[in-house]
């Protein structure tokens, strides 16, 4: 089945979706009609990232499938390195890592409202 299964968004939309997902009777209304975006997409989710920097935009994902959708790999697993300082006693760490992706193998998948 397709559409949409994941809204994307900035922590500012949480209490919205939250609201708006959550409710078996439509929201901010005295009216006991359904929430008809519960009823039509039962296994429609939402997603709340800082990444965002929008607190308006929305990105819609569609159905996970392989051949579609974000990419994201590691091109080198994160390495961890640690080594004591003699002469002031103190503790070093280092952490090394690659990532490569981040992009999208089909673009009709997402689709962004970019809000206000």
């Amino acid at each position: 089945m397709g559409g949409v299964h994941w809204i994307l968004c900035n922590p500012a939309l949480e209490w919205k979706l939250a609201e708006i997902f959550g409710s078996v009777m439509n929201p901010n209304t005295a009216n006991n009609a359904i929430n008809a975006l519960k009823k039509a997409r039962p296994n429609l989710k939402f997603f709340c990232t800082p990444y965002i920097t929008s607190t308006t935009a929305r990105y819609y994902i569609g159905e996970l499938d392989d051949t579609r959708g974000m990419v994201w790999f590691n091109r080198k697993s994160p390495t961890f390195a640690r080594e004591g300082d003699f002469e002031t006693g103190d503790a070093k760490f280092k952490v090394t890592a690659r990532f490569a992706g981040a992009g999208s193998v089909d673009p009709m998948n997402i689709a962004l409202n970019a809000g206000a």
